[in-house]
């Protein structure tokens, strides 16, 4: 009887999770405003990239930049070198030329944190963009994040993997799809869930500020989401602008060890993360997750389980199927239904091995380097 209780619990939070966040993206994409036809070049933009050994990843991002339909005196480039021993600087001088306004600054410390750092430090205007090394803007990116970045100071903007043929990429793919999907959901009704440090907007001064009391400065990974919660401590006015004209697509992992050691740093920072919403709703998702999983071996005991596993499988499915339906729509992606429906009924055994993994505290490599 208290197992049924609470398996009707986890489900309940779960339907009802799922259902504010359904509701929510239905709602933005009602209500967003269309980007203005006039080109809007009121904004000054620093637009900073922390850059580490990026040789066979940067070109695409490079040739993107020359492609961007902006008065080029309104925005000004900058690299930030985090340390890389091969030859993505000499690639950036060669490619780029004289042809936009760019700067190369040495980071300060060592990690994307310290990069970021020093390019908000070094930065000229008052409007700075936080992009990475691997993606790739649409050619008006500028012009629909001056739209965009109005009334705020946490300007978040949707990331996606470029769809590839391949099983870990296709995975990759989805998986930052339903992660899009529940940002926008609980960004429209209270704040979202996360940030992307491939593509977001703050004002230098608000950054400037969160520098001062942020406490995560000693992990490797989490420039995006401690970024996000010091606004939130700060009450600072934070919007999500999740729309195919500020949509970046970046390079998928290519194999599950990289998605693997990706998944695992994301992980890791959660033992930071305060008592709030954003905890609340991966905790209600991974126990969520954890019933689908346990349910079929307690099914072997006792009968009643199977009807059980059955309902929160359908609801799930259903979920996930109207959750993908919808970010589609929204940010005009691709969606193949058969590989997607796969990737749902498995993906609970990926996220407790990822949650199981990150609590091991065994360092994971990135770019060259150990971090947790």
């Amino acid at each position: 009887m208290v197992e049924e209780i609470i398996i009707f619990i986890i489900l309940g939070l779960y339907f009802f999770l799922m259902i504010v966040v359904l509701t929510g993206v239905s709602l933005y994409k009602n209500t967003i405003n269309s980007p203005k036809k006039t080109i809007n070049e009121d904004s000054y933009f620093s637009v900073i990239i922390s850059v580490r050994n990026e040789s066979v990843r940067i070109e695409n991002l490079l040739k993107s930049i020359l492609n961007q339909k902006y008065d080029k005196s309104k925005v000004e480039w900058l690299f930030v070198d985090d340390f890389s021993n091969d030859n993505t600087v000499d690639i950036i001088r060669k490619i780029l030329n004289e042809e936009v306004n760019y700067k190369i600054l040495q980071a300060e410390g060592k990690g994307k944190k310290q990069a970021q750092k020093t390019g908000g430090e070094n930065a000229r205007f008052d409007k700075l963009i936080f992009l990475d090394a691997d993606v790739v803007l649409p050619n008006n990116y500028l012009q629909h994040v001056a739209h965009q970045f109005n009334n705020c100071d946490l300007l978040i903007m949707p990331v996606s993997f470029k769809y590839e043929n391949n099983t870990v990429a296709k995975w990759a793919y989805y998986e930052q799809l339903i992660l899009n999907a529940l940002n926008v959901g609980f960004g429209y009704f209270f704040k979202p869930l996360f940030a992307n440090g491939a593509n977001m907007a703050v004002k230098k001064s608000v950054y400037l500020d969160t520098v001062t009391i942020r406490k995560d400065w000693d992990l490797a990974s989490g420039d995006d989401v401690f970024l996000l919660q010091a606004c939130t401590q700060l009450h600072k006015k934070i919007k999500v602008a999740y729309q195919p004209e500020v949509l970046v697509q970046t390079i998928p992992p290519q194999s599950w060890k990289e998605l693997l050691y990706q998944k695992i740093r994301w992980a890791a920072k959660m033992k930071r993360y305060p008592l709030d919403l954003s905890f609340i709703t991966g905790l209600i998702i991974s126990l969520f997750n954890l019933l689908y999983i346990i349910l079929p071996i307690l099914s072997v005991f006792q009968i009643k389980y199977v009807e059980y596993f059955a309902i929160i499988f359908l609801i799930k499915m259903m979920i996930d199927k109207m959750l993908l339906f919808l970010v589609v729509k929204l940010l005009k992606t691709e969606y193949n239904k058969p590989e997607s429906f796969i990737i749902s009924v498995f993906y609970p055994y990926y996220q407790w091995i990822i949650l199981a993994l990150s609590m091991i505290n065994k360092p994971v490599e990135w770019k060259g380097r150990k971090v947790i």
